[in-house]
């Protein structure tokens, strides 16, 4: 995926570091044989280069990915946008990924091109803290590339704390708290190729420098993050219209958040 990733973790008697690197390994090695964009022979490239009318079994990750990824588009009016390469904008962007799903299958209606990699991502840290479940592990943070799960709470009873970093020196500090969830960001603090920059609405008085979205699960978190970014002057509107917790830090230091983020907040 071209990142890293981590887990800190509280580990049963008997388990070590191994044991955590032999859990996430083949969880990454689907995921990027199926989603991977950058991998000529994953799923979704073979989708991508296929000929008009070509219908593909789409495996389970790749449908989880698109489907989450079609929902959002759909509620964002299209800001949240995985379609690649002079695909339409705003609204007829879910319509357009959902018109190219049938049962388990993907039909390549021509011409369309798939990055999937603003939720992708996100499911990853969530595939690797499922299989950090499956194998004992109690407690548990897991991230890949910045986007977090947190599961369990510490031995001194307390959940996982993670502090935002701040868009300048002299902004304010936000903590949040995971123990049953996720945390991902979308900003301009690190180059994030899949953000549409110029969909980032000019007439926001104070132009966001990141958003920070918690979530029951990464990739919806991941997803959202994006779509929240990319929306401009609607961001907490938005936000609010379908209960989604995100911290939202501007290019001048100043912060606001979203009426979902108190249960979230130290």
């Amino acid at each position: 995926m071209g990142t890293e990733w981590m887990v800190v973790a509280i580990l049963p008697d008997g388990m070590d570091g191994d044991d955590i690197c032999n859990a996430a390994e083949p969880v990454f090695d689907l995921i990027i044989a199926d989603l991977s964009p950058w991998a000529p022979e994953a799923f979704i490239s073979q989708f991508n280069a296929a000929a008009p009318g070509t219908v593909l079994h789409a495996p389970e990750d790749f449908r989880i990915v698109l489907a989450a990824s079609a929902d959002i588009a759909e509620k964002s009016a299209g800001a949240f946008n995985p379609l690649h390469r002079c695909m339409p904008n705003g609204p007829k962007v879910g319509a357009c990924l959902k018109a190219i799903q049938r049962d388990d299958a993907l039909i390549q209606s021509g011409g369309v091109m798939l990055d999937l990699s603003a939720a992708a991502k996100g499911y990853a840290v969530d595939c690797l803290s499922e299989a950090l479940q499956q194998i004992g592990v109690p407690s548990f943070l897991a991230e890949i590339g910045g986007e977090f799960v947190g599961h369990g709470l510490k031995p001194d009873g307390t959940p996982w704390w993670i502090d935002l970093e701040p868009p300048t020196a002299a902004s304010g500090r936000w903590r949040v708290a995971l123990s049953t969830g996720a945390l991902a960001t979308s900003g301009m603090y690190h180059d994030e190729g899949h953000l549409r920059l110029g969909e980032n609405g000019g007439d926001d008085i104070r132009p966001l420098a990141s958003v920070s979205v918690l979530a029951e699960n990464c990739m919806l978190a991941d997803a959202w993050a994006t779509a929240l970014y990319v929306s401009g002057a609607r961001h907490l509107e938005l936000a609010d219209a379908h209960g989604v917790a995100a911290v939202f830090q501007y290019a001048d230091g100043s912060s606001s958040g979203s009426a979902a983020l108190e249960l979230y907040l130290d």
